[in-house]
């Protein structure tokens, strides 16, 4: 496989786009907590507006809300987090889980979550992670 690298002798890779890609869908699940919190105002309609039906309604749809909301704003941080992650070239085993856990969530985030997962398997990827491994797997 050809490497490439640029004027400056550096081995050019994508983390940055999916850095820039993470980052764009920590902002997608962030709307997401707004989607929820507007199922939680029809809740609040429901049980304020009806009292003549069933309450229970109301409350299944502040408690779907509420854990929606949360998964939202807690995949939202944790996105936001891998792509410091990838910025600042840490975490390895966690930008790994993350890309794993951004499969599970839908297609846009499946297909950032393959690609991450293919570049950051690269030797020359791996080793941006570990700088002290670096010195030793270089070859003279």
């Amino acid at each position: 496989m050809k490497q490439v690298i640029d004027e400056l002798g550096v081995y050019k890779n994508n983390l940055d786009t999916y850095r820039i890609l993470y980052i764009v869908s920590a902002v997608l699940n962030f709307l997401g907590v707004f989607g929820f919190g507007l199922y939680a105002v029809f809740g609040f309609i429901f049980i304020q507006d009806f009292q003549n039906t069933d309450q229970d309604v109301g409350w299944i749809m502040l408690l779907i809300s509420g854990v929606g909301a949360f998964i939202c704003a807690l995949l939202g941080v944790l996105n936001l987090y891998t792509a410091s992650c990838l910025r600042r070239r840490k975490n390895y085993n966690f930008i790994f889980v993350m890309a794993i856990v951004a499969c599970l969530s839908g297609v846009l985030r499946l297909v950032l979550g393959i690609f991450t997962l293919i570049e950051i398997t690269k030797p020359e990827v791996k080793a941006l992670f570990y700088p002290e491994e670096k010195e030793e797997s270089i070859v003279y």
